[in-house]
């Protein structure tokens, strides 16, 4: 045989290989944008973790880009993760303004700093927790997180009226991040990426470790509203990526991944510490159309905001 057909050959076996791990793991989308007229059972949902460390004098100059922000993209739906008090406190009423309806629990406690905001009636807002055991062999430092997140996750839902008498169930999540800013925040100045990953690794598995629990026990709530033929939407920062266990054991077949649907390209919502990953995704069952789905530039936070339109079908 040829040189040049075996090389062929080799390019084509790598294209297929290459072809195989895209879809496998959602990686690069290939879609046309559309951005299709909105019309009657349409809405917009965003996701957007604003984690942003402050000054207090930086605080007038990061309400007035949030509150633009959110303003530009319209969303009748807002997930909001890591929101500071010092945020909340300053952007509390224009959001409150702009979508009329929030989550009791934050009304009634001190303020979360995670939330759903909508221009829709809210009813049932929950905060879940984690009921499944986990095995904390070798997790001795991380009783204290364990206990609290089975007393409380960073996982929300609430229904939702999008249209008169038709209710949807929206569910709103952080969860454990592999904890990378952290570790080089840990390390001296000079320390080198390459001196890190030992600390990198070991933040990984245990963060990753932490998040499959939580996939496992968000699983178990999607039962019930599956058996319920329930219009269910999974927004937030997931902190782990399409193909994963956590990301499968959510899914589990029956949760589209918007971006890899209506998405073009990579699709970045992370873009931190010379990283540059998609971690923010919104899933939706087959109750919905997906319109459009874009992710836009943030002014601040190190995560980008996460946008998607939706048609709930008849």
């Amino acid at each position: 045989m040829k040189l040049t057909a075996i090389k062929w050959i080799f390019l084509f076996a790598a294209i297929f290989v290459l072809m195989h791990i895209n879809n496998r793991f959602e990686i690069f989308a290939l879609n046309c944008n559309r951005a299709n007229d909105f019309f009657n059972g349409s809405f917009r949902i965003m996701t957007y973790n604003v984690n942003a460390p402050l000054g207090n004098e930086d605080i007038e100059k990061v309400r007035g880009a949030l509150i633009e922000e959110i303003e530009e993209q319209k969303p009748d739906i807002l997930c909001i993760q890591e929101l500071s008090s010092m945020i909340f406190k300053n952007i509390q009423l224009p959001l409150d303004s702009a979508f009329g309806y929030t989550d009791s629990l934050a009304i009634k406690n001190q303020p979360l700093r995670y939330r759903i905001y909508s221009k829709y009636p809210i009813r049932n807002f929950q905060r879940h927790k984690c009921v499944i055991e986990i095995d904390t062999v070798g997790l001795d430092s991380l009783k204290k997180e364990i206990k609290q997140l089975q007393k409380a996750m960073q996982v929300y839902s609430a229904e939702i009226e999008v249209m008169p008498d038709k209710w949807i169930t929206v569910f709103a999540c952080h969860l454990r991040s592999s904890a990378y800013t952290t570790a080089r925040r840990s390390m001296d100045e000079d320390t080198s990426w390459l001196d890190g990953l030992p600390l990198y690794f070991e933040n990984y598995k245990i963060g990753e470790k932490i998040r499959n629990w939580e996939a496992d026990n968000i699983r178990l709530f999607l039962k019930v509203l599956e058996a319920n033929d329930t219009p269910v939407i999974i927004a937030g920062d997931f902190n782990d990526w399409s193909g994963s266990y956590c990301m499968n054991t959510i899914r589990d077949g029956k949760y589209k991944d918007s971006w890899w649907e209506g998405g073009l390209g990579f699709g970045i919502t992370y873009d931190g510490w010379h990283l540059k990953l998609r971690l923010d995704h919104i899933l939706y069952s087959h109750h919905f159309k997906l319109e459009n789905v874009y992710v836009e530039k943030s002014k601040f936070s190190d995560h980008r905001p996460l946008v998607a339109d939706f048609t709930l079908l008849p």
